[in-house]
This record gives C-alpha cells, structure tokens and sequence, in this order.
C-alpha cells in the first residue's frame, strides 16, 4: 500500500471514530437530560401528592362550615405543564422544576390560610360554649372539662381531617350536655353572676328565691359555700 492510500485510509477511520465519538457524545447527553427531567418529574408527582393531602384538608374545612379563602389558580401548574407538552413535546427539568416551584407555592399559601382560619373558628366556638353552666353538671362537670381542654388543644394545632372531624363531635356533645341544663333561667343567671365576681356574692346580694334554687340543686348543693371575710 502507498503512503497516500495509507494516509487515506487513518483519515477515513479517524472520522469514523470522530463521528463514533460525537454520537456518544450525544447519547451520553441525552441520556443525562433524561435522568434530570425524570428527577424533576418525580419531585413534581411527591409535590402533587402532598397538594392533594393540603386540598382535602381545605375542603373538609369548607365542609365544617369553616370561613376559608378561596385559593385562585389551583390549576396553573397543570394547565401550564399540558400547554408545554402540547406545544414543544417533552419538557425539561428546567421547566419541570419551575412547575414544582408553582406548586410548592400554592400549597404553602392554602396551608397557611387554612391554619389561621381554623384557629379562628375554632376558637369562636370553643368561646361560645355557656362555660358558666359547667358547675351545674356535679360529677359530669370534670368530663366536661375535659373535653374542653383537648378542643383548645386541636384549635391551636395545624388542622387534619380526622381532627376536624373529631372537634365537630366533641364539639356537639359539650353543647348538648350543657343545653340539657340552661333550661333553668333563674339559676344560670346566679350562676352568671358568681362567675363575673370572681365566684363570690355577698349573702345580701342572694335573694331566699335564689338561695331555695341552689339549696335544690344537687350539682350546686355541695359546690357552693357561706364565709366570712
């Protein structure tokens, strides 16, 4: 073989292998984009995954009869990422991270909405129980309280389903048992008045009726006692 077909001939392979070379290149690209846009694809789904959780929580709230706000754009995530893929095909990590921030964004904002207007409602309901009654309950009235602990405990924590649940429940129940005893108008404004004075009246304040009232009472019976100051 002469020098020239020789020379010609490591030029030809020498582009083989240049071009071998390119499509590996190439390969290992593509590849590379495929493993990032499958990562971002896979935060976007674990992203949606706890927006649903975030969105139920809000609709049992709704359903609850809480005051929450309404969240505008839920679906800008979605119907952005369909325009793209409709578009342009396959987006890129790039694009699917910029649609995980939207929707990290929109989560966070429902979440902490619905948290302050839980703890509002919550707390206006827990406050609008007739607590002056509870002494009227004798021995129920330490179960009662009870219960009225653990409300305030729910009203302050961020909200679930099951709790919300379980605060409407527990909820009705204090208020029927404290409806069962505020048919008595007379005495439940004694009561009141204990109550906004510090739990002490003068004997001079309290009529014969009144002090008949309690005297009959069972649950006041032991409860309430004469002293000197």
């Amino acid at each position: 073989m002469s020098d020239t077909a020789a020379t010609g001939t490591l030029l030809s392979r020498a582009k083989r292998l240049a071009a071998i070379g390119r499509t590996k290149r190439d390969d290992e690209g593509a590849s590379q984009d495929q493993n990032q846009a499958q990562t971002a694809l896979n935060k976007l789904d674990a992203e949606l995954t706890g927006f649903a959780g975030v969105l139920a929580v809000h609709r049992a709230l709704r359903k609850a009869g809480v005051p929450v706000e309404a969240v505008s754009e839920l679906d800008k995530p979605a119907t952005a990422l369909r325009e793209r893929v409709a578009s342009q095909g396959r987006p890129t990590a790039q694009y699917l991270n910029a649609r995980v921030r939207d929707t990290a964004s929109l989560r966070s904002q429902m979440s902490e909405s619905d948290k302050v207007a839980w703890r509002g409602w919550a707390d206006a309901q827990i406050a609008s129980l007739p607590q002056e009654l509870l002494p009227r309950l004798g021995v129920g009235q330490a179960s009662a309280k009870e219960r009225i602990r653990k409300l305030r405990l729910v009203a302050v924590a961020p909200p679930n389903k099951s709790d919300i649940t379980l605060f409407k429940l527990s909820l009705d129940h204090v208020k029927d048992i404290l409806a069962d005893v505020e048919d008595a108008g007379d005495l439940n404004a004694l009561l009141a008045r204990f109550n906004s004075n510090g739990g002490r009246l003068r004997l001079s304040e309290v009529t014969d009726e009144e002090l008949a009232l309690i005297r009959n009472d069972a649950s006041l019976a032991e409860q309430i006692f004469l002293s000197t100051t």
